[in-house]
């Protein structure tokens, strides 16, 4: 799933849409909504590129274009078979947040809990699709 940037789409719901170019497949232009408190849906646009893949084990990326973005996943075989996936990213806070004075920290808890949320569906998801 993680290196397949199509299927993000599904597991992340900041996510509208991801624009795929087939002769630069190392590419993907994202096209996310973020809303913080009762603030304006904001629209933040970016083109990533995979940087480094080690199949089954890391993926790094970094924005060309739109809100800096620099990151990665990391995938690591569990002994009971599952797979352990660490995402971590860095990136600006935007500037409406930035000009009604939200901190690093507000964002970064929100962030985590809507990734904690999008995981927990997915593999709600997994599960039932399953076990049919």
């Amino acid at each position: 799933m993680w290196s397949d940037w199509s299927k993000l789409v599904d597991f992340m719901d900041l996510i509208g849409q991801i624009g795929l170019d087939n002769n630069t497949p190392e590419m993907a232009l994202f096209q996310c909504f973020y809303r913080w408190r009762k603030l304006p849906i904001m629209e933040i646009v970016f083109l990533l590129e995979r940087t480094t893949v080690e199949p089954n084990s890391f993926i790094a990326f970094k924005s060309v274009y739109g809100m800096a973005l620099l990151g990665g996943v990391t995938l690591q075989e569990q002994d009971d078979g599952r797979t352990k996936v660490q995402l971590y990213f860095t990136h600006p806070i935007p500037n409406l947040l930035a000009q009604m004075h939200v901190g690093p920290f507000g964002v970064e808890t929100h962030m985590m809990q809507i990734l904690k949320d999008n995981m927990a569906t997915y593999k709600a998801k997994r599960l039932l699709y399953a076990t049919g």
